[in-house]
């Protein structure tokens, strides 16, 4: 590389030899971008938070019913959990 090259001078350079209209592109894309990052980085947030907080009230509630567990598509089936057996 020779000793008097600058990448930002060149770039620079380079961008204020574009025609207006690229600019404004460049400009609109990369203030884009920076929304749309921004707007799914708060959307994934709040969906964690609110499964949370969804999760921490389900575990305190009781269930829905207290009778015996049903199948819904055979309404003659009941579901019946074992008996404990004495550990003694």
């Amino acid at each position: 590389m020779a000793d008097g090259y600058n990448f930002a001078a060149d770039l620079l350079t380079t961008w204020r030899s574009t025609a207006d209209w690229v600019k404004a592109v460049g400009l609109v894309a990369f203030a884009g971008t920076a929304v749309a990052s921004l707007a799914l980085t708060l959307k994934y947030r709040l969906a964690k938070a609110h499964l949370a907080r969804e999760s921490e009230l389900l575990s305190f509630l009781p269930p829905a019913d207290f009778s015996e567990p049903r199948i819904s598509h055979a309404p003659g089936i009941r579901l019946v959990s074992r008996p404990a057996r004495d550990e003694a």
